[in-house]
């Protein structure tokens, strides 16, 4: 059951003035309440043999209380709550130059609370083990709670931008920007248990939008630098819940352009690629905060509990899993002439990325593996005739395996078997649309 409630009220002076403001005020809350009851029906667990057996479902010794056959439940409410005070300035300082500021302030309130996991006999390490209080309210089913945790915080975001219109149809800008994604609550016991912190985004950007040869090429594009600050990180921890911390700072560089060019009235041709350098600036390291790990063997909270790691999870200049450092399209268009009311077009388009690493922990990466480069061409035809398109399409037209990602279930220092998620093979399919 999720419910969200959300209020926005912002004042704007008249468009027409030299200078312009914008002020406003943000609130919301979301409530979202869990209600996941894992059961294991017709097979179960006989305790006074130690194995499986039973034909009526899971051994209530296992199961959890008035729950039948409930091997796992997830009981839970979470409550996020949002404000904010917002302005922005507009000063048109000339006819071509133009100066934009500003300024949010903001205030987060998340928390989390109810029951997560197995009963008492089935698991001394999740679930029951852990209940602390009596039986949550929301959840009137959940034998206790063993959950009720928060993170709070507030902070400010600014902005400031220059936008120089060198002629009606060139333009150039620069912008200084910062923003965040709030803190939040892990559900899960231990060292990864904790709340983790809000991560912050210093953004440094130059681009341009331009048209040119009487509008008919279009060339828009951008330089920027950003250094991300306590980014939030995402891991697997037994019994394969997702927990996040901070894992330290991170610096992306890149460039990214589009162009579109009319090369006649019935051929259109566009292009657009991203260039990344993104790579962690520190040591990730086991403790949350240090930056310095050397050489000490420890039992890192981001690894499965038999797993021994020697120095840095990631050592500083290690790329950002999943984030390629080329990645770029083409597609051409033509436009056929009218048939009997019909505006039949042909369209091809082609993308390609280099290979990318999955992982950011050292030792995931060497044992998943990258993903490998790979390009994928897609064809379509078709006809439009008042607001009716009718559509043929080929995708994946030279039928590549293309990797998405690839994961395994690493438990050990031992290599584990890889799996791949593939793109979706050659495909052939028609398609119908009607505008009114």
């Amino acid at each position: 059951y999720f419910e969200k409630w959300s209020q926005e009220v912002r004042l704007s002076t008249p468009a027409k003035y030299p200078v312009r403001a914008t002020v406003g005020a943000f609130l919301q809350r979301q409530l979202h309440n869990i209600w996941q009851n894992y059961t294991m029906p017709g097979y179960g667990w006989v305790s006074s043999t130690g194995g499986p057996g039973n034909p009526n479902g899971l051994s209530d010794y296992y199961s959890l209380p008035n729950l039948p056959n409930t091997i796992w439940l997830t009981a839970e409410q979470r409550v996020d709550r949002d404000r904010a005070v917002f302005a922005q300035i507009d000063w048109d300082i000339t006819d071509q130059l133009t100066l934009t500021g500003g300024f949010r302030q903001y205030w987060f309130d998340n928390g989390l609370e109810g029951f997560f996991g197995y009963s008492n006999h089935f698991s001394s390490g999740t679930g029951m083990a852990k209940c602390f209080q009596p039986t949550f309210v929301v959840a009137k089913y959940s034998p206790c709670t063993n959950l009720d945790t928060s993170s709070s915080g507030h902070g400010n975001v600014p902005k400031l931008t220059a936008t120089w219109k060198i002629t009606p149809d060139k333009m150039v800008y620069a912008t200084w920007s910062k923003g965040f994604r709030p803190g939040g609550v892990n559900r899960i016991a231990g060292p990864n248990g904790k709340p983790y912190q809000p991560d912050y985004l210093k953004n440094y950007e130059l681009g341009w939008k331009t048209t040119w040869a009487d509008n008919r090429l279009r060339w828009n594009g951008a330089l920027f630098w950003e250094d991300w600050k306590s980014f939030q990180f995402g891991f697997l921890v037994p019994p394969s819940i997702t927990a996040i911390t901070n894992a330290g700072n991170a610096r992306i560089r890149g460039v990214e352009s589009e162009i579109t060019f009319a090369a006649t009235r019935q051929l259109t041709l566009s292009a657009g690629f991203t260039w990344l350098k993104a790579t962690i600036s520190q040591n990730f390291c086991a403790q949350v905060g240090v930056t310095n790990c050397p050489g000490d063997s420890v039992n890192a909270p981001f690894l499965p509990p038999t797993f021994t790691y020697t120095g840095p999870l990631a050592t500083a200049g290690t790329d950002l899993p999943q984030v390629p450092k080329f990645k770029g399209n083409v597609v051409a268009r033509y436009e056929f002439p009218d048939v009997i009311g019909w505006q039949p077009y042909g369209q091809a388009s082609f993308m390609y990325q280099n290979k990318v690493a999955p992982k950011l922990k050292g030792n995931e990466q060497a044992v998943i593996g990258f993903q490998p480069a790979y390009g994928l061409l897609d064809l379509t035809g078709g006809a439009k005739n008042n607001g009716l398109e009718i559509s043929a399409y080929i995708s994946n037209v030279a039928n590549r395996r293309a990797q998405l990602t690839r994961f395994t279930n690493i438990t050990s220092n031992n290599d584990n078997q890889v799996y791949i998620v593939p793109t979706q093979p050659r495909t052939f399919g028609l398609r119908a649309s009607k505008d009114f």
